[in-house]
């Protein structure tokens, strides 16, 4: 795991943006370029490629925050004037790798990468890929908060990462991790700047991609779903496309792609409840890329090669796969036929819960942040929340929590399995004041009461149950996840993650 200290030893500091630059690697820059600035490191922020800036709202971006952003126009002789006399100089790109088709090379002995897509090639000795991240200002955010740098004192930067987290994450509306909502929830920005900023942000050539994208797009009548392709574009343009292509009458669910370096850009929109976006993004992404969003909004990243062209093809037939290769339950209107689906029971294992009535008073609005999303509760004296062995946090009532488990004394830890590079600690936010609190200092030990038992088996189809718990959404299995009932309630019917039952269950004898 990368740190900035890890790089607080060479001389001089280039740090390089991607080819024809957008607000996301700008902000990384210059927030990257400010930390080493104040250590009295002297940086230079740097681009090349095709042409210089030339966005209304990138120019406006970079004029406003007076970012001292160099363009290259000869990189091969440009980059000799880059600390001539410092050979040990460190030359870091943000929001894109070196040596990859999108970022011209600068030749440098000591190299650092910084950025959230997927891996390209064997890099840095230096590196820090996050491609679960909506953002590389997320990313440069999580090293400056472990640094303890002082946003409070340089608005300015929290204002570009604000705006670099918006403009890659099409307004918000595609976050793909808790870390991306928890910068948004602790920066101070310049409100008036953003809302010039969104005031510019469509060039007239970007009209001309628009309606190229819209007038090209295939439509599946039959599962109401479309697919289109957008010219090379910026992330926040994809998706405006895909809000214009959702108002087509009889189209619920959008699946919108641009080309960039490495693959293509997706922006996917739902109106429609059996098809939640992020899930959807997952699905198309899965083993060629990351995805992630919200139920009704998300984008995500798929690896092609450069020789690919059929990107839209791929996408029709996997699109065509998710809508015919899954099966739908409703918990309530389903009875499950048990005879032939094993007993297990919960293993002894540690867990964590948390009353919320501990933290807030009854009757508080709050949102549960997880890695699997927010969440909205109103706290009651009977509303707990479970924090299970890879820190997944799920409501519980009382009364089941009270037969299935044994509270202990002590202080409740994870399982050494729980810890993962994406890890992310579960918090909850009161709605009313935004003030957040970390769970987990707060979760009490308890372990399963030995007499909690399911029944459950393997699924064998990508499924999806509705239960009261997700009133606007499902969860969501894969084959080799597992569908479970309770043994006491035929209607207590959900989804386990393989990884989480083969640690949690264990089968009882025949």
């Amino acid at each position: 795991m990368l740190h900035l200290q890890d790089l607080h030893d060479f001389p001089a500091v280039v740090i390089q943006c991607h080819n024809i630059p957008d607000a996301d690697t700008i902000a990384s820059a210059f927030a990257l370029g400010r930390y080493f600035e104040q250590r009295g490191t002297p940086v230079k922020l740097v681009y090349a490629g095709p042409c210089p800036i030339s966005k209304p709202n990138l120019a406006r971006f970079v004029e406003a925050l007076d970012i001292p952003l160099v363009y290259l126009r000869d990189a091969s002789r440009d980059q000799l004037s880059l600390f001539p006399n410092e050979p040990d100089r460190l030359l870091i790109t943000v929001d894109c790798q070196h040596g990859a088709g999108n970022v011209q090379l600068i030749e440098n002995d000591a190299v650092c990468v910084i950025d959230h897509h997927i891996k390209e090639k064997d890099l840095a000795r230096f590196e820090l890929i996050e491609p679960y991240l909506g953002s590389c200002s997320t990313v440069i955010w999580k090293l400056l908060q472990q640094a303890e740098f002082d946003f409070s004192a340089n608005p300015d930067v929290a204002t570009a990462l604000y705006y670099g987290l918006y403009t890659d994450t099409n307004s918000f509306a595609e976050l793909f991790h808790p870390m991306d909502r928890d910068l948004l929830d602790h920066l101070d920005f310049d409100a008036k700047l953003i809302k010039e900023l969104k005031g510019c942000n469509l060039a007239k050539e970007e009209l001309t991609i628009t309606g190229e994208a819209l007038h090209r797009a295939r439509y599946d009548d039959a599962r109401g779903a479309a697919i289109f392709e957008a010219p090379p574009c910026d992330p926040n343009i994809l998706g405006f496309i895909s809000d214009l292509a959702m108002q087509v009458q009889d189209v619920n669910v959008i699946v919108g792609f641009t080309p960039i370096s490495g693959g293509i850009k997706l922006s996917l929109r739902s109106a429609t409840a059996e098809v939640m976006a992020n899930e959807l993004a997952g699905f198309l992404t899965e083993g060629r890329g990351s995805g992630g969003g919200n139920k009704e909004k998300a984008g995500g990243f798929l690896s092609l090669p450069e020789s690919d062209t059929g990107a839209g093809d791929f996408l029709s037939h996997r699109l065509a796969k998710y809508f015919d290769n899954y099966d739908k339950i409703i918990s309530g209107a389903y009875q499950p036929d048990t005879t032939d689906m094993p007993r297990y029971k919960k293993k002894p294992l540690q867990q964590g819960y948390v009353r919320l009535s501990d933290l807030y008073s009854e009757g508080t609005e709050v949102i549960v942040r997880t890695l699997e999303g927010d969440a909205s509760f109103t706290v009651s004296a009977d509303t707990y929340l479970m924090i299970g062995v890879q820190g997944e946090a799920y409501p519980i009532d009382r009364q089941k929590f009270e037969r299935s488990y044994i509270q202990e004394d002590g202080t409740f830890s994870f399982l050494p399995a729980a810890m993962t590079e994406a890890f992310y600690a579960p918090t909850v936010k009161d709605k009313l004041r935004h003030e957040s609190i970390d769970l987990l200092p707060h979760a009490r030990p308890c372990k399963a009461s030995g007499e909690t038992f399911i029944h459950a088996s393997p699924l064998e189809r990508n499924t999806k149950v509705f239960t009261p718990w997700y009133a606007d959404g499902y969860m969501h299995g894969k084959p080799g996840d597992y569908l479970a009932v309770r043994s006491d309630s035929n209607s207590d019917l959900y989804i386990i993650a393989a990884p989480i039952f083969q640690l949690s269950y264990e089968p009882l004898p025949d």
